[in-house]
């Protein structure tokens, strides 16, 4: 049983055990970080450090996904990983998703993933435990639990 304080977001628990899943694998885990550029009118008057300064409650684990409409802040990103794959359940992408049986709340596992150009040259050497990526990876490759849908064009078997 996992108890938080207050009601705090059970997406630190998520976090939590996608820590415990690359240790007991023996898996690099990296850290993707969502992006924002703060780039709203309201924040116009400040400066680029200003801006940063603001953004690093965002990166606490117990930052709740309501502030930031459901979009989690930190994802965790490893080999076999499960996660569930999660989209706003109207217009034409659901359409297209559901082709593929990629329905809201399935299960997948992380297969692999390409990494943005400098995140890749960072990563060449680096033997760290857990990794923080600066930028969002260009693709990542889950394999559906259920398999009930055509194969996607360019992907391996």
């Amino acid at each position: 049983m996992y108890i938080t304080r207050c009601n705090e977001p059970v997406g630190s628990y998520a976090l939590e055990r996608a820590r415990l899943f690359a240790q007991v694998t023996g898996v690099q885990l990296l850290w993707i970080q969502a992006e924002d550029f703060l780039d709203d009118p309201h924040f116009a008057d400040l400066s680029d450090a200003e801006k940063i300064q603001r953004k690093l409650p965002w990166m606490h684990p117990r930052f709740h996904a309501r502030r930031t409409g459901g979009i989690p802040t930190l994802l965790p990103l490893c080999y076999d990983l499960p996660w569930r794959c999660t989209y706003a359940s109207y217009g034409n992408r659901q359409k297209e998703l559901k082709q593929y049986g990629i329905y809201n709340q399935e299960r997948c596992r992380v297969r692999g993933w390409e990494l943005h150009v400098a995140d890749a040259a960072r990563m060449q050497c680096n033997e760290d435990a857990e990794v923080i990526l600066n930028h969002l990876p260009k693709k990542v490759v889950v394999e559906m639990e259920l398999k009930t849908f055509p194969q996607f064009e360019g992907l391996p078997q």
